[in-house]
């Protein structure tokens, strides 16, 4: 689906099984790195219940939201994948180094179209963008300000027909205006719960 924009290959530490079967049973859980207590809890909420419901939840593994939903993912006994902007072997952010190690003992994977040493620079961040979206058949936007890099993820989703929604937030929140947008421009559904999401998933 990412057409000449497909990696030349994919780099996985852990269980590679964890991206194995259809991306339907994938779900991306994506936001800001500066999460307010209101979109962790959202974030939490939506993880479990994900995992619960037998969906692998896949993330950037940086700080905020995906920290978020790894976590809630691992406490629920769920399938994590984190893509990363850099080799495998060099997990970045260095803040969550046991986060990644919990999510390969656990069953998930490190992910990166980056061979191992290599480390992240600003337009490889960019350039992840698309392979959470293309990994999975829906992408939530949780918390995202109008520069988000989450919104990234959620226009490549759009432009390759996936789809896309946004967790609504305070309107006095910075780090939710950019979802916002999204919900307002008719291409994103408003998503509350996890039944939302579940609904919203293709059968095939």
């Amino acid at each position: 689906d990412l057409g000449h924009a497909q990696p030349f290959a994919l780099w996985v530490q852990g269980n590679s099984d964890a991206l194995g079967g259809s991306h339907l049973r994938r779900v991306a859980l994506v936001g800001s790195r500066v999460a307010t207590a209101y979109g962790e809890h959202a974030t939490t909420t939506l993880a479990d219940g994900l995992a619960q419901r037998g969906y692998t939840v896949v993330a950037d593994g940086g700080y905020g939201i995906a920290a978020a939903a790894h976590r809630a993912t691992l406490a629920a006994s769920g399938c994590t994948v984190a893509v990363l902007a850099c080799g495998t072997d060099r997990p970045f952010p260095p803040g969550n180094a046991t986060l990644f190690q919990h999510i390969t003992d656990a069953g998930g994977a490190l992910v990166s179209e980056l061979p191992p040493g290599t480390g992240p620079t600003r337009q490889r961040f960019t350039a992840r963008a698309r392979l959470i979206a293309a990994l999975c058949a829906t992408t939530v936007v949780v918390e995202a300000s109008t520069r988000s890099t989450a919104l990234r993820i959620a226009e490549h989703a759009l432009s390759m027909g996936r789809t896309v929604a946004g967790v609504p937030g305070p309107i006095t929140s910075a780090t939710s205006t950019g979802v916002h947008r999204l919900i307002q421009d008719g291409e994103t559904r408003l998503v509350a719960t996890v039944e939302d999401i579940t609904e919203l998933i293709p059968t095939g």
